[in-house]
């Protein structure tokens, strides 16, 4: 079967890296061709040598994050051209239309090449999609939608409220790789992996709950990169436990993996999240997990039978988890147990048959 991929797929982020992860896995039995529209920046994350790449941003709209939605059509002209171009030249049987911004572009391409069938692969959840992230070009959205021959959501949540605008939605969550390496419970390191977005990613909420914590012999270690790292700079000089903070900045390959072995506890404090994977890669360590309450880590964590659950956003109550979580090897020994339970049912080999399946429905309808 012919399969294109079609994204903001340069750089380096969750989306980058689960797409460049799939696309590979399907490659392995199929003809893969993956397609970036927006090319600002490299194919970060590795790539099976058969999957062609291909990067169609005009100079005009390279790096282009928003646009006002009645004039998509209009300026992405020669993206929507080279895309179809590339399509039928690759003979393609099934596409995945990456994202917000990419759903909108499913109408279009659809006119002009209706026998491809086309999913609108959904990578956050329905409340930030049908909020903040398509506000620009909500109509070209939902059209995208309703167009689509299929949606792929990420959490179990957002199948019925995707079906109110395409009654072939389905559930196929995001896999990991398992790495056999485990954390060190014992340690008295507590760890946040994350784009540096203060709002989105709730750093000024962790950094608060950590203070307001006081759990003096515990440092917090937060590795990642983005454009409010000089907020959290200023953010943390200004704790009464500032030295107990430690900014890694961007981290890859050894030097990522010894975060996850000598940390004891993830904690992810973000506002909204489609998919939590960096959630879900720190549980493969063996790392028992604290999460704010957002939709995908209670289905993840099972309400708090895989991972601790803050009972709300409240700083009180994220210091309270973390007291939690921290007073306690023999609590960490437990949920450490539970995080390598949980992880299996994410894994590649129990999803991509999923994506398989998926596929083969709609070759054959």
């Amino acid at each position: 079967m012919n399969i294109a991929f079609i994204g903001a797929l340069t750089g380096i982020g969750g989306i980058q890296k689960v797409s460049a992860l799939i696309a590979s896995e399907l490659a392995r039995q199929n003809t893969v061709c993956y397609i970036d529209y927006r090319g600002d920046d490299e194919f970060c994350f590795p790539l099976l040598n058969n999957v062609k790449v291909y990067n169609v941003a005009s100079s005009e709209n390279k790096g282009r994050r928003m646009i006002v939605g009645d004039k998509i059509r209009s300026i992405y002209q020669q993206e929507i051209k080279s895309i179809i171009d590339i399509m039928s030249q690759n003979r393609v049987n099934v596409a995945f239309f990456a994202g917000s911004f990419c759903t909108t572009l499913i109408a279009e391409i659809k006119d002009r090449l209706p026998k491809i069938k086309m999913v609108a692969w959904q990578l956050n959840s329905f409340e930030q999609y049908m909020g903040r992230y398509s506000e620009k070009y909500r109509d070209e959205y939902l059209n995208g939608l309703v167009r689509a021959d299929a949606v792929i959501c990420l959490i179990e949540h957002d199948v019925l409220l995707f079906s109110e605008y395409n009654h072939h939605s389905v559930c196929i969550s995001n896999p990991i790789n398992i790495i056999n390496e485990h954390c060190a419970v014992e340690n008295k390191q507590l760890l946040t992996i994350a784009r540096i977005e203060i709002e989105h990613k709730g750093l000024d909420l962790l950094l608060e709950a950590f203070d307001l914590a006081d759990v003096p012999e515990w440092t917090l270690s937060i590795v990642g990169d983005g454009n409010d790292m000089q907020i959290l700079t200023e953010k943390v000089a200004c704790l009464r436990k500032h030295n107990k903070v430690l900014l890694k900045g961007y981290l890859l390959g050894d030097k990522l993996l010894q975060e996850y072995k000598c940390s004891s506890v993830l904690i992810m404090t973000s506002r909204w999240e489609g998919f939590p994977l960096t959630l879900l890669d720190a549980m493969s360590f063996g790392l028992p997990i604290v999460s704010t309450p957002i939709t995908c880590s209670k289905e993840v964590l099972r309400d708090g039978e895989y991972g601790i659950l803050s009972k709300s956003f409240n700083v009180n109550d994220i210091a309270e988890a973390i007291r939690t979580i921290t007073g306690s090897l023999e609590l960490r020994q437990h949920y450490s147990a539970q995080s390598l339970k949980r992880v299996q049912d994410y894994t590649v080999e129990k999803i991509i048959p999923m994506w398989n399946k998926l596929l083969v429905e709609l070759y054959n309808e």
